[in-house]
């Protein structure tokens, strides 16, 4: 019945209002209906990961149940419905908190379950959104395990795996944990089917400069050139060129400026900035109008930056 914390049976799309969350607790209420210890759910199935932070909930006073109560297999029968139910459930009290759980349940009752790229990216997105860092360790666990069926009739891996594991790497590197961004790029790269694009290494490099860690920075970009045979891009170079700015002075970043070119890829706006303001904090004005000098010859406009 409605308001006593039961799911509807198998085969029922109640919709999720139908769901409520126990009433808050009356002066004067002995036994109140509501009260979490009254609450007659069914058998639980199965108990929540005690090593999965649940999202904080601001629209309820109330934690979200554990165990997880057993959904019905209507409601996560296939990644489609489970993708239902999270986009209709994400404002829900109990169950908006639960979204990774519910997946892993989905997966655990049956080894036929395999969550597509839609329903990994959606998950990804909410858990680097709320920073619960070890449930997207999870998730990735299960991408690799589980792969996404879209890729069944094709020798290849999903062409849409990237999105997903570029959220997590950008939350584990925004976070400072270098070392997770790092483990998650291996994992995809050993995942993927072509090289990955410059766009992941620059994620990790550009929180290594954000960290002060500016040798890690230089050696990393070593790793991805030499060993991982990924080509920089400019902004691969504009972090190189600041982060040396900052730390050895514009010497060192003119040196990057002319990588940048040996490897044929073009200054930006931001490349000539920083290396103005590079010359211009340490007194050397003549170098830094020719820095301006050759960004109008090259076609690149001034900016206000």
């Amino acid at each position: 019945a409605a308001g006593d914390g039961r799911l509807p049976p198998p085969g029922a799309e109640a919709p999720l209002h139908n769901l409520q969350a126990p009433a808050p607790h009356l002066a004067g209420d002995r036994n109140p209906r509501g009260d979490p210890r009254n609450l007659h759910l069914p058998r639980l199935h199965p108990p929540l990961d005690p090593s999965l932070p649940l999202l904080p909930l601001a629209v309820s006073h109330l934690s979200p149940p554990s165990p997880v109560p057993a959904l019905p297999s209507a409601h996560a029968s296939s990644p489609e419905a489970l993708l239902r139910l999270l986009h209709r459930a994400r404002h829900h009290p109990r169950l908006a908190a639960l979204d990774l759980h519910l997946l892993l349940a989905a997966a655990d009752a049956s080894s036929a379950f395999r969550p597509d790229h839609r329903l990994t990216s959606l998950l990804a997105a909410r858990l680097a959104a709320s920073r619960r860092l070890p449930s997207l360790r999870r998730l990735l666990q299960l991408v690799l395990s589980r792969p996404c069926p879209c890729a069944d009739d094709s020798i290849f891996a999903c062409p849409d795996l990237l999105p997903t594991f570029r959220k997590a790497i950008l939350a584990f590197a925004t976070s400072g944990d270098i070392p997770a961004a790092s483990e998650a790029l291996a994992s995809l790269r050993r995942a993927a089917d072509s090289p990955l694009p410059a766009e992941f290494y620059n994620i990790i490099l550009h929180a290594l400069a954000r960290l002060h860690r500016h040798d890690d920075a230089i050696r990393f970009y070593g790793e991805m050139t030499s060993v991982h045979r990924v080509a920089p891009d400019a902004y691969t170079f504009n972090i190189l060129i600041n982060s040396s700015c900052r730390v050895e002075g514009v010497d060192a970043a003119m040196g990057w400026f002319e990588e940048m070119q040996r490897r044929s890829c073009a200054p930006t706006g931001v490349s000539f900035n920083t290396l103005m303001r590079g010359f211009f904090r340490e007194g050397r004005h003549k170098e830094g109008l020719k820095v301006a000098h050759e960004m109008l010859q090259l076609g690149v406009g001034l900016s206000v930056a």
